[in-house]
């Protein structure tokens, strides 16, 4: 749900700057989770949807994966019928109603923003056809994206025929860090360097003053020195070494098995409830399932120290998660187990990082002990403020006009 904070936040605030944004979208029917609250925050703003308008329960089905196995399967089965991603099967539809709004609006700008890649297909035929300047978002890298497959050296050749077309079209890009723009550069060494911003993931100071009741009343209840961990778990992305950790800590200090909880907040995999129980955790681990927008940021306002983690892969440099700025604009002390990479470098500023490996089990467990002392001793840091702002969605979205009015002289 991540690329949808990023979006939404700017469609909010475009309006701040003088740009009325009109929204292109589709309505699934079908998809891990629906939070039709932030829909609120865009009341004056218009939305084309292409199957028709939204409505908030009816025909509107939540799918589980209880296989990751499976879940991968299927991944890996559409991308080698399907490219540049199963939204293909979108794209004509997109243009047609784009087409229908150019016609009747005076269009200055087209922003895509993807994955899904056909975002940037659909973005690239519209301003080809009618001589509209073209703004690319890259929420991940497009080619070597953690969970792209291709099934053969053609796929891949087809896709980066693709980008090279669309980039070099392109009147400019953005990025949410810069391992992902020097890899787009190092692919296509012609693209001018000046056509190219990092915009990072950002925060947004309402949702903390909107939550903040809902906060209040969590944090009332609260009883023990409490992690919390927001977001879903998928590939690489695993509690399994934060358990264990955890584990780890009660055994070398027996004292905290009755002082110390953690809150996992959204969908949580089947395989690792037995975890929880062969470890001896279950009277530690609190489950919260799926929540809106709204109340998942409230448990973060509840926390002590929010934990975050990034699997270990080869690409694991480029991953820079939306959980991780709004984590940072709590001002809560972060425990990151992250490999070195975007994330890595990001939170080294930050000024209340805790980072560990990923798979460090020992680490872990030294870490949790050393924070909860610090509890113990109101001495938990909080972050930079200077740091922090600059996360903030409303100057994000400023840097975004820059680039806009920039290419629109």
């Amino acid at each position: 749900m991540g690329g949808v904070q990023r979006t939404t936040k700017f469609v909010k605030y475009l309006n701040h700057f003088g740009w009325k944004p009109i929204v292109i979208t589709s309505s699934p029917k079908l998809y891990y989770a629906f939070d039709f609250e932030m829909l609120n925050e865009l009341k004056d703003i218009e939305i084309v949807r292409t199957d028709g308008e939204v409505e908030r329960s009816i025909d509107r089905k939540e799918i589980k994966f209880k296989n990751e196995k499976l879940r991968n399967f299927f991944s890996k089965l559409s991308q080698i019928f399907l490219v540049p991603d199963t939204k293909i099967l979108w794209e004509k539809k997109a243009i047609r109603y784009a087409e229908k709004i150019i016609n009747s609006e005076k269009i200055n700008l087209i922003f895509s923003t993807a994955p899904p890649y056909t975002d940037f297909l659909v973005g690239y035929e519209l301003s080809k056809k009618y001589d509209i300047p073209l703004v690319l978002d890259y929420r991940d890298d497009w080619i070597e994206c953690p969970y792209n497959f291709y099934f053969t050296p053609f796929h891949k050749r087809l896709h980066l025929k693709l980008e090279r077309k669309i980039l070099n079209y392109a009147n400019a890009f953005i990025t949410i860090n810069y391992k992902i723009q020097n890899l787009i550069f190092d692919r296509y060494p012609e693209i001018d360097i000046k056509d190219s911003e990092v915009i990072p993931q950002g925060y947004d100071p309402d949702d903390f003053i909107n939550a903040k009741d809902i906060a209040d009343k969590l944090i009332s209840e609260k009883k023990k020195f409490r992690f919390c961990y927001s977001g879903s778990f998928f590939n690489l992305m695993t509690p399994e070494f934060f358990l264990k950790g955890l584990q780890l800590a009660f055994l070398k200090k027996p004292e905290l098995k009755n002082k110390i909880e953690m809150f996992f907040v959204g969908i949580f995999p089947e395989k690792f409830i037995k975890l929880i129980n062969d470890l001896e955790l279950k009277d530690n681990i609190v489950l919260t399932g799926y929540l809106k927008h709204l109340e998942s940021t409230a448990y973060l306002l509840t926390a002590d120290v929010l934990w975050m983690m990034i699997g270990k892969s080869s690409k694991s440099f480029m991953i820079s998660t939306g959980k991780l700025f709004e984590y940072i604009g709590t001002g809560k002390p972060i425990l990151a187990s992250v490999p070195g990479g975007a994330a890595r470098d990001i939170l080294s500023a930050y000024g209340a990082e805790f980072i560990t490996d990923p798979d460090d089990i020992n680490d872990l467990s030294e870490k949790i002990i050393h924070l909860y002392e610090l509890y113990e001793q109101n001495k938990l840091p909080v972050g930079k403020k200077d740091f922090i702002d600059k996360f903030n969605r409303k100057y994000l979205t400023q840097k975004l006009v820059d680039i806009f009015n920039k290419v629109c002289i």
